[in-house]
C-alpha cells in the first residue's frame, strides 16, 4: 500500500497468473475473456443478513439476471467509514471485547492490529510516529502462537511485523471464537489517528504467518471461518460510496443500498490455471480476486484489454492500475493530458481537468466510471503539498505497481461488488446515488 507516499495500495507482494485466452467479442473485436466456465446465475444472492456500514478514512448488462428485490432484506449490515477523505475505507470490528476501526482489504488476506508500544518508522528507516488510532493489549487473551511469527510487505514497501495468537472477533454481529490474528510490534504505516490496523478479506492462501524458519503457514482468515462454520453464505458484497457515508459491507448476500439489481458476472481466477478442481470451494485453488474484463471505452473507443493480464478487485487501493499501454492512453485523453512524474511513479492532473469519458467492459456490460472519480482530490493525497505540484492532483488511473495491476476504488465507487465466493465468481451491478 502507498500509505506513506500518495495513495493507498493494499495488495501484498505474491505472484499469481491468468487462465485467459483472446477471444473475438459479438463485434468481433479482440478481448481477453477466461477460459469457459459453467455458467452460474446470480438469482441464489439474497440480501444479507449481516450488512455493515463503511465509512471513509479522514474526512445495464447483456448477460445478467435480477436479484431478489429489497423486501428480502435483513438488518445485519456494517457501514463502511471513510478514512482521510476517502484515500481509503475502514470497518468496526470487535477484538477481544473492544472496538477498533479497521481498514478493509480485499486484496489481503490477514487481521492484525497494532499493539501497545509498536515501533514505526519511516520511508527512511528512521524513527517516526505511525498515527494509529487505539492500540490493542500487549497479548492476546485466547493464547499467543509462540512457533509461529507474522510479517507482510505491500507493494509500496509499507509493512509490519509481530507476533501471532487467538481473539475472539466479532463484525456486524457476527463473532469468530478463537480467530488466529497478529498484534503487531514493528510498522511502516499510516494509520490517520483515525484507523488501527488491517482486516484482509482475501483467500487463506496469502494469510502471512511464518514458522520460525520462514515457511508460510496458511490458515482461515475471519471471513473464512465464518464461511466454514456456516454463521454466513461463502459470498460478501462492497457497496463503496464517495461522499461522507462510506456505504456498506453486506456479509453473506447483498446490500440494503438502493441500486440496479442488474449483475455481469466474470470468473475468479485460479491461481495456478492448471488445477484439477473444479469446485470454487477448493479455497487453496485461489490467491486473490483477480478477473479478466473484457476491455475498456475511451470517449467512445472501444479497448480490448491486453492479453492474459488480470486484475485484482481491491478495496485497498483507491486508484485503478492498468497496465503502462492503458494507463498512459487514458491519461493521454485528460484534457489536458496528465503528466507522469518519474521521481514518484505518479500520474498527476490539473485539478480542475476534463477527465475523459471511461467504462470498463466486464461479463459484457459496460460499468461507466463517473468524471469525480477520474481524478483524486490533493485533500485526499498524502504529502501533497511537498510531492505534487501547485495546482495538481492525482489521476485516477495509474501504471501497475510491480507489474499487478488493481481495480481499485476508482472503479468501485460506480458499482456494487460482490465477491460470490461459493461459485468462484465476482459479479458487478451499476451504482448509482
Amino acid at each position: 500500500m502507498l500509505w506513506s507516499r500518495l495513495y493507498l495500495a493494499a495488495v501484498p507482494i505474491i505472484v499469481h497468473t491468468t487462465n485467459a485466452s483472446p477471444t473475438p467479442d459479438e463485434d468481433g473485436k479482440i478481448s481477453n475473456v477466461p477460459l469457459p466456465v459453467e455458467k452460474v446465475a446470480t438469482s441464489h444472492l439474497l440480501m444479507a443478513e449481516n450488512v455493515l456500514p463503511l465509512r471513509r478514512i479522514g474526512s445495464a448488462a447483456k448477460s445478467s439476471a435480477v436479484l431478489q428485490n429489497a423486501s428480502d432484506a435483513s438488518p445485519n449490515t456494517t457501514s463502511i467509514l471513510p478514512v482521510h477523505k476517502g484515500l481509503g475505507y475502514a470497518i468496526k470490528i470487535s477484538f477481544g471485547g473492544k472496538e477498533f476501526e479497521v481498514i478493509l482489504d480485499t486484496g489481503s488476506s490477514d487481521l492484525w492490529l497494532p499493539k501497545r508500544g509498536v515501533k514505526c518508522s519511516g520511508d527512511d528507516g528512521t524513527s517516526t510516529a505511525c498515527n494509529f488510532g487505539p492500540l490493542a493489549g500487549p497479548g492476546f487473551q485466547d493464547g499467543g502462537i509462540t512457533n509461529e511469527t507474522f510479517k507482510i510487505k505491500f507493494l509500496d514497501e509499507t509493512n509490519t511485523a509481530g507476533v501471532l495468537g487467538y481473539e475472539d472477533v466479532g463484525i456486524g454481529g457476527i463473532t469468530v471464537r478463537r480467530q488466529k490474528v497478529a498484534l503487531v510490534d514493528q510498522a511502516h504505516f499510516d494509520g490517520f489517528k483515525v484507523t488501527s490496523g488491517l482486516i484482509g478479506f482475501g483467500y487463506p492462501s496469502i494469510t502471512n504467518a511464518y514458522t520460525l524458519g520462514g515457511a508460510r503457514v496458511p490458515y482461515n482468515n475471519w471471513l473464512f471461518n465464518a464461511i466454514d462454520q456456516k454463521l454466513i453464505g461463502p459470498v460478501f458484497s462492497l457497496a463503496i460510496e464517495r461522499g461522507t457515508d462510506g456505504g456498506q459491507l453486506a456479509l453473506g448476500g447483498l446490500p440494503t443500498v438502493p441500486f440496479d439489481h442488474t449483475f455481469a458476472s466474470t470468473p475468479i481466477l485460479k491461481a495456478d490455471p492448471s488445477s484439477a478442481s473444479h469446485e470454487a470451494s477448493n479455497y487453496s485453488d485461489y490467491s486473490e480476486y483477480s478477473i479478466v474484463p473484457d476491455g475498456f471505452d475511451l470517449n467512445g473507443q472501444w479497448r480490448a484489454y491486453p492479453n492474459l493480464s488480470s486484475l485484482v478487485v481491491d478495496s485497498g487501493a483507491t486508484a485503478m492500475h492498468l497496465p503502462s499501454s492503458e494507463a498512459v492512453r487514458i491519461n493521454d485523453a485528460f484534457h489536458p493530458p496528465a503528466k507522469y512524474d518519474g521521481k514518484h511513479e505518479v500520474y498527476h492532473v490539473r485539478c480542475n481537468a476534463k477527465p475523459p469519458s471511461l467504462a470498463m467492459k466486464i461479463g459484457g456490460a459496460l460499468f461507466p466510471i463517473k468524471a469525480e472519480d477520474m481524478i483524486i482530490p490533493r485533500s485526499t493525497t498524502l504529502h501533497s503539498e511537498s510531492l505534487l505540484p501547485k495546482g495538481r492532483c492525482m489521476s485516477g488511473v495509474q501504471d501497475s505497481i510491480k507489474e499487478q495491476n488493481i481495480l481499485g476504488d476508482t472503479f468501485l465507487k460506480n458499482v456494487v461488488a460482490v465477491f460470490d465466493i461459493g461459485h468462484g465468481q465476482m459479479h458487478f451491478a451499476p451504482h448509482d446515488y
